[in-house]
């Protein structure tokens, strides 16, 4: 069974299940954590508090003995009184050694475990003016109920030389466990009421959240490339679901864009391929109907030969374009010098503009070299040369200007031909557009030569604009970055 079967069956492929339960583990492990470091210092910080609490008054009780020889009977009153007059947090009790290590008094909350005595002697030995403190417990079953917390053990002299051993007991072990169970008891019953918020608050944040994704796959699903008019909504409030939705938006207004080209591309190239078939069959046709002579057969097939001429020209332009369209157009590129390469178009084309008595120049600024693939722009020059030599009157002007620059190369073709309306300058770059349909199509043109040249100029990176007005003539302004070679 494929995961692809059972869409119903994993709760987790939802985007919003998969959020809540990140976000529910992420929340629920630092609300962990946080008890968990705040239990702990709860606790460090009670040891530590009654640590130096006992600690003060060993050293206190100590000190006030070394400077006096007690009897036993003193010893004890004077213990048994400092450890319940002790002002602190928890009750403390006593035990007193002698120099043979035997107990000799101890206060009635003191346990006589033998754990306790065995402290002297495994610790201690033959030191003395030592001590240490041992957190421990009484054994369960002793009484009073208030264990012992900490225990500290040390020896000392009075002020006759003897040797005592002396351990004083800080009481309420189970007091502090009992404060700490509360919190762990607490925190345990805390914890699941927790994660049932976290997860509930989850839902509802990420359905809020998630809410704006939802209306725009809804919109999404009633948009045609046909009709792009609505687009998707954009809520205005400038977070990312507004930056998707004008990103897709952006790219959606290019496919529709697209669509209509090819679409206009299709029905422009049905009717272009037409009319030369037409022209062929028509031809056919008559030659057809009765017996011809030699003469207007030659002449007919004369006719066919060169609509044939023209429509493979045609579909050679197409092809062309296609793979420029689909960046499989290759350029061989190499170091060319445009100065030579147009004054040897110029020379080529001597015949068409000298036979409209056209003045025609050249002009250099700068250096010419540039890297690029020399037959695409011998094409390029060539479709807009002879597109100013065949709109420029008899007796008008062309002007070639090259001008090198560190970062680009510009070229500028002017003419004082017919023009180009403003409305028409935005359109001439597209295919079969032909801005005097019926002289262009008496002249041969197929309307896609402005369309090669800017395929050329951006395949090289660069850019071609035109300036233009009507009875003035135009100015085709080509520029071409500088790319080095690759290695």
């Amino acid at each position: 069974m494929s995961w692809n079967t059972v869409p119903n069956l994993f709760l987790f492929r939802s985007l919003r299940a998969r959020l809540v339960l990140g976000y529910t583990v992420v929340l629920f492990l630092s609300i962990l954590g946080l008890s968990a470091a705040f239990y702990y210092q709860i606790r460090k910080n009670i040891d530590t508090a009654a640590q130096d609490f006992l600690k003060n008054e060993f050293d206190m009780i100590v000190t006030l003995l070394e400077k006096e020889a007690y009897g036993i009977r003193e010893l004890s009153n004077f213990l048994s009184k400092k450890t319940l007059l002790a002002k602190g947090p928890y009750p403390l009790s006593y035990a007193l050694y002698d120099g043979r290590r035997q107990l000799i008094a101890r206060s009635e909350q003191f346990a006589t475990d033998e754990s306790f005595l065995k402290e002297v002697d495994g610790k201690f030995g033959d030191r003395q003016g030592t001590s240490f403190i041992k957190k421990v417990k009484e054994p369960k079953g002793k009484e009073p109920p208030q264990g012992v917390l900490f225990l500290m053990t040390g020896s000392f002299k009075d002020a006759a030389g003897t040797v005592f051993y002396l351990q004083l007991g800080l009481h309420g072990a189970r007091i502090f466990e009992t404060f700490l169970g509360s919190i762990h008891k607490t925190t345990l019953i805390m914890l699941p009421i927790t994660l049932i918020v976290v997860v509930l608050g989850g839902f509802l944040l990420t359905h809020r959240l998630l809410l704006p994704i939802s209306e725009l796959a809804k919109s999404a699903k009633n948009l045609s490339i046909t009709d792009f008019s609505r687009g998707l909504p954009i809520r205005g409030t400038g977070d990312e679901i507004d930056h998707l939705s004008v990103t897709f938006n952006d790219v959606f207004k290019r496919l529709s864009a697209s669509y209509q080209r090819i679409v206009q591309f299709t029905a422009d190239a049905s009717h272009e391929l037409r009319l030369p078939i037409t022209a062929i069959k028509g031809e056919a046709e008559i030659v057809l109907e009765r017996e011809r002579s030699l003469e207007e057969y030659r002449k007919t097939l004369g006719n066919i030969i060169e609509e044939m001429d023209r429509l493979s020209l045609m579909i050679g332009k197409l092809l062309r374009l296609a793979r420029a369209d689909s960046g499989a157009d290759h350029l061989e590129k190499s170091n060319v010098h445009l100065y030579p390469l147009l004054k040897k178009m110029l020379e080529f084309l001597t015949p068409l503009y000298e036979g409209k008595k056209l003045e025609v120049s050249l002009k250099q600024e700068g250096p010419d070299e540039f890297y690029g693939d020399q037959d695409r722009l011998e094409e390029l020059f060539s479709s807009l040369l002879e597109n100013a030599i065949k709109f420029t009157p008899s007796g008008g002007r062309i002007d070639l200007l090259i001008q090198g620059h560190p970062q680009e190369l510009c070229v500028d073709i002017r003419d004082t031909g017919i023009g180009i309306a403003p409305e028409e300058q935005q359109k001439i770059f597209e295919r079969f557009y032909r801005v005097d349909k019926s002289r262009a199509r008496s002249e041969g043109s197929s309307g896609l030569g402005l369309s090669i040249a800017e395929s050329i100029v951006l395949a090289h990176g660069g850019k071609i604009t035109v300036e233009s007005s009507l009875g003035q003539g135009s100015c085709f302004h080509i520029i071409l970055p500088h790319r080095p070679p690759r290695s």
